[in-house]
């Protein structure tokens, strides 16, 4: 009997030896690859079948024990309710033993060859796993070194847009009380501004090119281009300067009512003529606001872009005369048309007419708008909505407030 036990022990011993080898094989193995990525996911679950398993199998174990244990009871039973054949008893208690012991040796052997092929199989996952993260790291950092690569190209050619664009210092010379608030969406523009003085005459323009990013930013060089060929001292009528941005827009894209390509731009063109006090304006698609005694008057533009359309209409001329306090704004659809708020709707006109009112309410300086227009985009943008997120930035912004002293 006591020689049983010790068998008993030994498979108990044995099966706590496997349990120990497997949790040590599994420490090791999560050193070495201790890295949480959603990649490498499949390795850990492995890792916790196995436990799982094994946990199983000691159960398995404790459970045919204690089924012997049963049986060992019984015969103690029966051998104290019949001691006359307890030479009967022990010869069937022996049995029972031998059948046992045999029993769980085949089941012990069983599950070790199970745990033997399962450690093989996650050894192979381990080296199959390490070498397919070699080969994403090496795809990673080539794709790592391209992206630095055309984003550096993209930065520069972004200093490219910036040199071709009004300067500062220009600005504030011949327009002194003015903003822009523009924000790119992606380094580089479709948006662009411009600006021209001719005489007594000062020629300024907001414009919306067909995409953002690079392909926009193609097109503004286009049209930046095209406002320096056709904005002339004899030419200096805003209508017809739009009106000869769409012949040159058509001609350079090989636009016709059969191509495919509908490439253009929108445009608020505006002629401050400053001997005579008059504001000339022309709208291809964007209109202009004015801001005269508190009440935003809107000049609505000529549905059409600077290109291709369907059903072209001439561009037309309004004029004003200047007077003092009058405060003008041209812009893209960008900020209007920005999603965001708690409900991730778009900004939308009426709000931005709102704004425009709002800032004239409380006195900011024009020179201060820039900063009013860009605080209030950004709040619009970043509230989270229903969805948990921050709405991302849908097109190029440009917002130009400016006023004739």
């Amino acid at each position: 009997m006591f020689s049983f036990f010790q068998n008993i022990y030994f498979y108990i011993f044995l099966v706590l030896i496997l349990l120990v080898f497997f949790g040590i094989l599994r420490w090791l193995f999560l050193k070495k690859y201790n890295k949480p990525s959603e990649k490498y996911a499949k390795l850990e679950k492995k890792y916790s079948e196995l436990k799982t398993d094994s946990e199983k199998e000691l159960t398995r174990v404790n459970y045919i024990l204690e089924t012997y244990r049963k049986k060992i009871d019984w015969a103690n039973h029966e051998k104290k309710q019949n001691p006359v054949n307890s030479s009967q008893t022990k010869e069937v208690e022996t049995d029972l033993q031998l059948k046992s012991l045999i029993s769980q040796k085949e089941e012990l052997e069983v599950e070790k060859e199970k745990f033997a092929e399962k450690n093989k199989k996650l050894w192979q996952q381990s080296l199959a796993i390490h070498k397919e993260k070699e080969r994403i790291d090496l795809l990673k950092k080539d794709i790592e070194r391209k992206h630095n690569e055309v984003t550096d190209s993209i930065r520069y050619a972004q200093k490219i847009q910036t040199a071709l664009l009004p300067s500062k210092e220009v600005l504030n010379k011949v327009l002194p009380n003015h903003f822009i608030y523009w924000n790119p969406r992606d380094i580089v523009s479709g948006d662009f501004y411009w600006m021209r003085q001719i005489e007594s005459k000062l020629v300024i323009a907001a414009a919306d090119c067909t995409g953002h990013g690079v392909p926009g930013a193609f097109m503004s060089m286009l049209g930046i281009s095209f406002l320096n060929e056709t904005v002339q001292i004899n030419s200096l009528d805003a209508a017809q300067i739009l009106e000869n941005m769409r012949i040159l827009v058509k001609q350079s894209l090989s636009q016709t009512k059969e191509s495919q390509t509908k490439d253009g731009m929108d445009m608020s063109l505006c002629i401050v003529d400053f001997n005579n006090k008059k504001l000339q304006f022309s709208g291809a698609n964007n209109p202009l606001y004015m801001l005269r005694n508190g009440e935003l008057i809107v000049t609505k533009a000529v549905k059409n872009p600077i290109g291709i359309y369907a059903k072209e209409r001439n561009f037309e001329n309004t004029e004003f005369d200047l007077l003092s306090g009058d405060v003008f704004y041209i812009f893209s659809d960008g900020y209007p048309d920005q999603f965001g708020g708690a409900d991730g709707r778009k900004f939308g006109y009426t709000a931005f007419k709102d704004l425009i009112l709002k800032a004239n309410s409380q006195k900011i300086p024009l020179s201060e708008q820039e900063d009013f227009f860009r605080k209030t985009f950004f709040n619009w943008k970043d509230t989270i909505n229903l969805s948990g997120k921050p709405s991302k930035q849908v097109d190029d912004v440009l917002v130009i407030g400016f006023q004739i002293e």
